[in-house]
């Protein structure tokens, strides 16, 4: 054999060797950081951030639910005919906005059983939070579990500058099949190491409220049904707010001032084919609505929403 036959051979053979060294460091690294011993993997959390009191342990069996949107019946109508002091439009039989004819008092930060007399079927539904830029109170519906972000199963109380309620809109969803087989969840701590592990938890940062199992659903499907999955909750002092996918660990933030804006511009666009539009008036005086159109009626009740800090009356008529 010549010798640049020999050369090429060697060549040819570190080529290969070069490969598979490679391989072996990149699939052992993967390997290490997707594959730490439980012990470890929580030692380096703790290491690393705080709070990690409010991560709750054990594993948890659950299933994803199939759900669609509630259609407001004819005895929920009557319950809303109830009440006095609001005047309701529901939208499609999915959609109710209310504003009232004098503002309520209520006191988000503790009791909300004034509720019971200016919403319907409002135990449905468990406060999340307060969005300080829109001055509104964000309730989401639960079942079992809260059902997080969801423009069809949300409660949202608006509020003026004294922090009285002004008006209110309401969706629900309901289960459209029985439970699919429930199935092991990642552990809290597995949600928190993948959040930290992907440089969205940095070192020394703290989580701020105890971590809660809930539901999470980016899109609907077409024909308004959704699948909501098993999703762990992870609120950071710093105010970040991560969801991740308690089955594939995959995550996403959410921001309390986008949805509150989204939700009423997604009313609005609803309102663009106003032929499709069904509306059914709720305690309006006869005659309070005559030469309005549907995207006109609409359009000035949403102007109460629309404000920020600052609304004190009713800025519409009706």
């Amino acid at each position: 054999m010549q010798w640049g036959q020999i050369k090429s051979l060697f060549i040819l053979c570190f080529f290969i060797l070069d490969i598979f060294l490679v391989y072996q460091f990149v699939n052992n690294r993967i390997i290490n950081e997707s594959y730490l011993p439980e012990s470890a993997e929580e030692d380096n959390l703790k290491n690393n951030v705080l709070g990690l009191d409010k991560v709750p342990e054990g594993v948890i069996k659950e299933s994803e639910l199939h759900t669609v949107r509630k259609e407001f019946t004819k005895d929920d109508i009557a319950e809303l005919d109830k009440f006095e002091n609001q005047k309701s439009v529901v939208i499609n039989s999915n959609t109710i906005i209310s504003v009232f004819d004098s503002p309520v008092e209520i006191n988000p930060d503790s009791n909300l059983t004034i509720l019971d007399n200016n919403v319907i079927s409002w135990e449905s539904y468990q406060k999340w939070g307060i969005d300080q830029n829109t001055n509104s109170i964000l309730l989401f519906q639960k079942m079992e579990y809260p059902i997080f972000f969801n423009q069809s199963g949300l409660l949202l109380v608006k509020l003026n500058e004294d922090g009285k309620m002004i008006g209110y809109i309401q969706t629900m969803l309901e289960k459209k099949d029985d439970p699919t087989d429930t199935e092991p969840l990642i552990k809290a701590y597995e949600a928190v190491s993948t959040l930290y592990h992907n440089g969205k938890i940095q070192p020394d940062d703290e989580i701020r409220t105890n971590m809660v199992l809930g539901y999470h659903n980016i899109l609907p499907l077409p024909d308004g049904a959704q699948v909501l999955i098993p999703t762990w909750e992870v609120q950071l002092k710093d105010g970040d707010v991560f969801y991740v996918n308690a089955v594939e660990r995959h995550y996403q933030s959410r921001d309390e001032t986008v949805f509150v804006e989204e939700t009423l511009s997604n009313l609005r666009l609803n309102l663009e084919d106003a032929a499709s539009v069904e509306l059914e008036l709720v305690n309006f005086e006869e005659g309070s609505v005559k030469g309005l159109t549907k995207s006109d009626l609409i359009t000035g009740m949403l102007k109460k929403f629309d404000a920020t800090i600052g609304v004190e009356k009713n800025d519409v008529e009706l």
